[in-house]
């Protein structure tokens, strides 16, 4: 069947020297061209714009055309026939021509295959990049001339070549010193080591002036092995099958075919076959296995390629494709085929001869995109005698990746050189892509211009404006699916904006709905964008416009979609939440967040829609962040907890004891180098920069429960749920029960203080259900039910109220329980709860030293978020109120007496009675004051009055007994009142006594006790007061006669003193005689005071100087003096110390202290004391200083006297 493709024209013929004549540009003479082959070195590279207007001039071929005539010379030049260059020659005719270039190296290797004398060689030349003879050439010798070469190959990187012989076989040479047998000797292979390999040109290059290396041709070329096929036939087709990198495994394809001279119909390919021959790598003389055939069908000389993935086989019924292990597809072209190249990338080159026209036509075929590339033919009579192109591989096998940084690089231009039977050269160059898209542009071939855009490898954008062209064309045909279509393939590159304004109208709503619905594609939203913009899954518009179409078109169909979730749409939950929610399917929207896990957007619509739904917003409200939850709960939480108390209370149970919300550091955008120098307009900079963080935290999808203006990121407290339970007093007391007792954080003021309240609550409930069952019971009941009934309400109540009074003094006396003390003695006063009213005057009030506030870790959020709008500090903690202790002791004294614990009373009395006196007459008074009037006594009847004034009166039955106790007990306590007053002596008995009579209702005997102890205790007193004043008048006596005797002992010592008629030494104490004692010592001694002077005034002994007396003194002192005595001499001596008065006047009149810093430094300094006798420290009379009266003191031998002599 033959194929019609649809022609395009994407290559050119360019002009070559002397228009494409060989012989003539070549200075070939004569001769005609045997053979020819083209060496690519460095490809075109084509330009991956989109449009002309873009593109760039492209760069030259850069590839070597290796010539050789029926005369024998081989030439090479450039591929436009320019800067021709001669290789020795051969001497008869130069059959085949190959070559490669020199990986890794400058240059390529040239193997031409030609006629000798009488054989055939193998040369192979080295030649640089212009094809300059490098001077370097091998020979090998082939065969006779009976076995003529047939054809020639040249591996890629030109280190192996084939020969096909008309035999049958193929022998394989090796190029390159590391194969031949002298330098084996030279470079031995070491067993186990891979062989050494180097650069045939290389090694070439060293041998520069030998033309000829006949005599070493086992140097350079070394044949490898030989191979025969299977049929026998002559192998007119080789062609290596090298994959990147060179070195590797490779294969060898080899085509045979039988000679026939039949007619037309017969089939030439007959009786040949094709075959695979695996190779060794370079540089193993390993004999490979047998052949594999792969067809029985051979192909016609130059009738076989490679393209770099597969060998490609012409025959007159069509085209054939081969791999190494198996045949694969055909093309059916039918015709006689000449000739045939691979350009690479499934472009296959043909020349076949028309047989209606009996022409010959060069086609240019396109295999993997179906189509006729390029088309042309040539003049009648010329043939087409080989195709030579450059098979570059565009995307050859294993070829390293480009550059990461880098964008994929475009193929290189294909290149195809014809040569004709007339021995001219035509050369046909692949258009740039630009000029390919410009020509399909103009012929509004789109599809084929987004297929050669990708064939061209263009970037993403380049095939998107393609598309994107198709699609604008298609909207002005009015062919809205078709540019739907066009448009959908653009998602992710062109704004959606551009094709949404396209469709805007009523009537296009649909093509809308499908181009958003394709661009929520899975495939779609998830590749990355090319313009900048967001992720499709990120773009809340587009979602919404969808929803939007949807509702519009009434298509709830597409809506229940794309709620389900289910991988159809690739969209945020989030933003599908809130579009579906504004377009009113709130069922559906609903559904959508519980499918796509948006349980934040659930629990939201739930509690906003009309009628919320508590039940699963409470379901889906623990599933999100707790800082979310905190959100809800501010705006619905009495809501909740009114609705579903135990679920809400859990719910607040666990957000008040979650952990602490982990805040991000704060960066204040200042950099280090600001802080050191900063800039003029620093101010202006730095409110920019923090516009700009502030707009990168901003969420780039819907956020059901964003933060706060004034940022809650910074926690909350227990003290933030409490007003949600306003309704709920029960939870309440369950609420603050568990966080205070879970950690430290529910143990706040506010959450104490509220349980307390709670607590009391219940108390004063069940105590007034106690109460009512007790009033209740002194009623007669008309049944015994509604007794029984009373009887268990009783006991019910009675067992709350217990446990409740046990969970209040619990609570009271918890030391870690911050609650208000001012407000639980309040709430305990105000409930009449006995206990903590005790309890709290007893411990919480007792002392006078306030104690430390206590100050809240964190305020709650109510309250940081007004200090904040107020712009004000948070407050300083208040200090707690001080009761003054006189008060305290009074009101316990009170409660004491209500509850008639006497002994409580008097514990308090004897701790405090000393600091406060008026306790004693204020706990007395009222004891006192408690004592009933006694029963009356019974009247006796006497007959001399009436019946009913003379009566006798009989007491009371049972009611008198009462009175009598309870007048008893009372005066018990007055005498147990009177008992502590006598054993603290804490007041006058004068004072008791009057207390007592205040009450006339006290009986004597209450205080006789009392009285009997003072007077008894007065009595010992008055006894032990006559004893020891006997005493001290004794001890009085005994002194003075002793002082009277020493008298008389230093007077009988004077000159004429002490005899029998001396009276005043024989006087008594006390009498006017014992008077004279005194005298006659005085005088004595300031006799001797003159008699001292006198005897140091003879010896010349002057008078001792004050400070000698103040050093004879203060060793005296230190000798004799005790501590009391020092202090008071150095007390005496500061203040006798010159004081500078005008100073002291100075720091009186300082503004700042008013005077009391100066006095109360200066006093005692001698500036307040008023002295009526300074001491004379000259004056030799004066004593230093003087002790106490009471101690005798002496200086030396001159007595010093005190005041009274």
């Amino acid at each position: 069947m033959k194929v019609a493709w649809r022609r395009f024209a994407f290559f050119r013929k360019v002009p070559l020297e002397q228009d494409g004549d060989v012989a003539a540009a070549l200075g070939l003479g004569d001769a005609r061209v045997a053979c020819a082959h083209l060496i690519e070195l460095a490809p075109r590279k084509d330009d991956g714009a989109v449009t002309l207007d873009d593109a760039r001039e492209t760069e030259p071929l850069g590839a070597l055309l290796v010539v050789g005539d029926d005369a024998g010379k081989v030439v090479v030049c450039g591929s436009d026939l320019q800067r021709p260059g001669f290789l020795p020659p051969f001497a008869r005719r130069a059959l085949f021509a190959g070559g490669a270039a020199v990986r890794n190296a400058t240059g390529a290797v040239v193997a031409v295959a030609g006629e000798e004398q009488n054989a055939h060689a193998l040369r192979c030349f080295a030649v640089g990049d212009a094809g300059e003879f490098s001077g370097a050439v091998a020979e090998l010798e082939l065969c006779d001339a009976s076995d003529a070469p047939a054809a020639l190959a040249v591996r890629g990187d030109g280190l192996q070549c084939a020969v096909g012989f008309e035999g049958g076989s193929v022998a394989v040479v090796g190029l390159g010193p590391a194969l031949t047998g002298a330098d084996v000797e030279d470079f031995p292979i070491i067993p186990g080591e891979a062989p050494k390999r180097f650069s045939w040109a290389a090694a070439a290059a060293e041998r520069v002036g030998r033309q000829r290396q006949t005599d070493k041709a086992g140097e350079m070329l070394m044949l490898l092995f030989v191979v025969a096929l299977p049929a026998g036939a002559p192998v007119v087709a080789l062609a290596f099958a090298d994959p990147y990198p060179s070195g590797a495994a490779a294969h060898l394809f080899a085509g045979s075919r039988a000679r026939r001279g039949g007619s037309a119909d017969e089939d030439d390919d007959a009786g040949g076959e094709i075959a695979s021959i695996a190779l060794p790598p370079p540089g193993q003389r390993a004999a490979p296995p047998p052949p594999r055939v792969l067809d029985s069908r051979g192909c016609g000389p130059a009738l076989a390629a490679y393209d770099g993935r597969e060998l490609v086989v012409a025959r007159r019924d069509g085209v054939y494709l081969y791999t190494a292990d198996d045949r694969g597809g055909a093309l059916g072209f039918d015709g006689p085929k000449t000739a045939l190249a691979c350009l690479g990338d499934g472009l296959v080159a043909v020349a076949a001869l028309h047989e209606a026209h009996r022409r010959s036509e060069i086609a240019i075929y396109d295999v993997s995109q179906r189509r006729v590339a390029h088309f042309s033919r040539l003049p009648a009579g010329v043939g087409a005698a080989a195709l030579l192109a450059t098979r570059c591989a565009k995307e050859r096998e294993g070829a390293p990746p480009p550059p990461d940084d880098d964008v994929p690089r475009p193929p290189p231009l294909a290149t195809l050189l014809v040569a004709t039977t007339a021995g001219a050269l035509l050369r046909y160059d692949e258009k740039p892509t630009p000029e390919k898209l410009d020509a399909l542009y103009k012929e509004r071939l789109y599809p084929t211009a987004v297929q050669i855009a990708m064939r061209a490898r263009l970037p993403a954008a380049g095939v998107v404006q393609v598309y994107k062209m198709h699609g604008d064309h298609l909207h002005g045909q009015r062919d809205w699916d078709g540019a739907v279509e066009q448009y959908s393939k653009t998602l992710g590159h062109v704004a959606p904006s551009y094709v949404i304004r396209k469709f805007l109208d009523a009537q296009k709503i649909s093509h809308l709905a499908e181009y958003l619905a394709k661009a929520h594609a899975p495939e779609v939203a998830t590749e990355p964008p090319t313009d900048g913009a967001d992720a499709t899954t990120t773009r809340p518009e587009l979602t919404t416009l969808l929803v939007n179409c949807y509702a519009k078109l009434k298509d709830v169909a597409a809506l229940d979609r794309l709620a389900a979730h289910d991988g159809a749409f690739a969209l945020d939950g989030a933003t599908g939440v809130v579009a579906l929610r504004d377009a009113g399917y709130v069922d559906h929207a609903a559904r959508l967040a519980r499918n796509a896990g948006e349980w934040a957007w659930l629990a939201l619509v739930q509690l906003e829609r009309d009628p919320p739904n508590l039940k699963d917003a409470l379901d889906a409200l623990p599933k999100i962040p707790f800082a979310e939850q905190f959100r809800a709960v501010r705006r619905f939480g009495v809501k909740l907890v009114t609705a579903f108390p135990d679920e809400a209370t859990e719910l607040l149970m666990r957000l008040a004891t979650a952990p602490e919300p982990v805040r991000d550091p704060e960066d204040d955008c200042i950099r280090p180098e600001d802080k050191e120098n900063p800039p003029c307009c620093f101010e202006a900079e730095l409110a920019e920069r923090r516009k700009e963080r502030r707009r990168q935290k901003r969420p780039r999808r819907p956020t059901a429960l964003p933060a706060d203006s004034d940022s809650d990121e910074e926690g909350w407290v227990a003290d933030d749920f409490m007003h949600y339970f306003a309704h709920k007093p029960a939870y309440l007391r369950l609420f603050c029960d568990y966080v205070m007792h879970h950690d430290e954080r529910g143990r706040t003021m506010n959450v104490c203080t509220t349980l307390l309240e709670v607590l009391l609550t219940e108390w004063r409930a069940a105590q007034d259900g106690v109460e009512r069952c007790e009033a209740a019971a002194k009623d007669v009941f008309s049944d015994a039910a509604e007794k029984d009934r009373n009887e268990g309400d009783l006991r019910s109540f009675r067992e709350t109220a217990s446990a409740k009074s046990d969970d209040v003094m619990a609570l009271l006396t918890d030391d870690q329980a911050p609650y208000d003390r001012m407000i639980a003695l309040i709430m305990v006063e105000q409930n009449k709860f006995p206990p903590g009213t005790l309890f709290m005057y007893e411990t919480k009030f007792r002392s006078q030293e306030p104690p430390a506030p206590w100050v809240a870790k964190k305020l709650p959020w109510w309250t940081r978020k007004k200090l904040r709008a107020e712009n004000k500090k948070p407050p300083e903690p208040e200090t707690p109120t001080v009761l003054p202790r006189s008060v305290v002791n009074q009101i316990l004294i009170q409660e004491y007496h209500k509850r008639g614990d006497v002994a409580s009373i008097l514990r308090i009395c004897r701790a405090e009675g000393r600091a406060d006196p008026l306790l004693w007459v204020v706990a007395t008074r009222r004891i006192v004051e408690a004592v009933p009037p006694p029963a009356e006594a019974p009247r006796l009847d006497f007959g001399d009055g009436d019946d009913d004034e003379t009566a006798a009166t009989t007491a009371a039955p049972g009611g008198d007994s009462e009175i009598a106790a309870a007048h008893a007990d009372r005066c018990a306590d007055v005498t147990e009142v009177l008992a502590a007053l006598d054993e603290e002596k804490a007041l006058l008995p004068v004072q008791a006594v009057g207390l007592c009579g205040e009450n006339e209702h006290v009986p004597l005997d209450a205080a006789r006790p009392y009285l009997a102890a003072v007077l008894r205790r007065w009595h010992a007193d008055t006894e032990e007061e006559n004893a020891e004043s006997a005493k001290l008048e004794a001890e009085c006596d005994d002194a003075i006669r002793q002082i009277h005797d020493m008298k008389r002992a230093r007077v009988a010592l004077l000159p004429g003193r002490g005899g029998p008629t001396d009276v005043a030494y024989h006087s008594a104490p006390g009498t006017m005689q014992a008077t004279i004692l005194d005298a006659l010592l005085v005088e004595a001694d300031a006799q001797q005071l003159a008699l001292d002077r006198r005897r140091r005034e003879y010896e010349g002994v002057p008078e001792p100087t004050a400070a000698e007396r103040a050093a004879d003194f203060s060793a005296f002192v230190d000798a004799h003096a005790t501590d009391d005595q020092r202090k008071w001499l150095e007390i005496k001596k500061s203040m006798s110390k010159e004081v500078d008065h005008e100073q002291f006047f100075k720091e009186l009149d300082d503004p700042e202290t008013g005077g009391f810093d100066c006095v109360a430094r200066w006093l005692g300094k001698g500036v307040f004391e008023n002295l009526k006798h300074k001491p004379k420290w000259d004056d030799p009379d004066e004593p230093l200083c003087s002790f106490p009266t009471d101690v005798p003191v002496y200086q030396g031998e001159e007595p010093i006297y005190d005041k009274d002599g």
